[in-house]
């Protein structure tokens, strides 16, 4: 059985990984170099600027924020 992954900024969470919806396996977009693009069947093949080129993002199931503090539970979530 493998180990949880924990979140990198709490380092009491495990992390859940969600798509990137910018992009399709780390690419964004096609650049073949030219100003006008001759290729017949163009792939992407530049690296996605929000993922920087994963697919993929990490996030925190306890939702920590930037600095890894816990923010209150939301009403909905409390209820739950």
């Amino acid at each position: 059985m493998r180990e949880p992954e924990l979140c990198r900024r709490c380092k009491c969470c495990e992390v859940v990984y969600e798509d990137c919806d910018n992009c399709e396996d780390g690419y964004s977009s096609h650049d073949c170099g030219e100003d006008c693009c001759c290729c017949e069947f163009p792939e992407n093949n530049v690296p996605c600027d929000w993922c920087n080129g994963r697919g993929y993002f990490a996030v925190c199931i306890g939702r920590c924020n930037g600095e890894g503090k816990h923010g209150r539970a939301e009403q909905s979530e409390v209820r739950a």
